[in-house]
């Protein structure tokens, strides 16, 4: 807008959820589980999605927002 730039952050959320393997589990999986995982699910039709937010802040709104917290 007006030629002025801005900072911008993305932020991408899985509506999948977040699962981990613990390291006790891990050693009674291959090197690849996660990827094998997300592969047989997209075979199954269970394609990953997420939620894109993008966030924005002026270079006054950044130093402001600084200055507030303490950065």
């Amino acid at each position: 807008k007006n030629n002025e730039w801005v900072y911008c952050q993305l932020h991408m959320k899985s509506q999948q959820g977040t699962k981990f393997i613990t390291q006790e589990d891990s050693a009674s999986k291959s090197p690849d589980h996660s990827q094998k995982d997300l592969y047989e699910a997209i075979q199954r039709g269970e394609y990953p999605k997420w939620t894109i937010e993008v966030q924005t802040m002026t270079p006054k709104e950044a130093e402001e927002l600084w200055e507030k917290q303490r950065m």
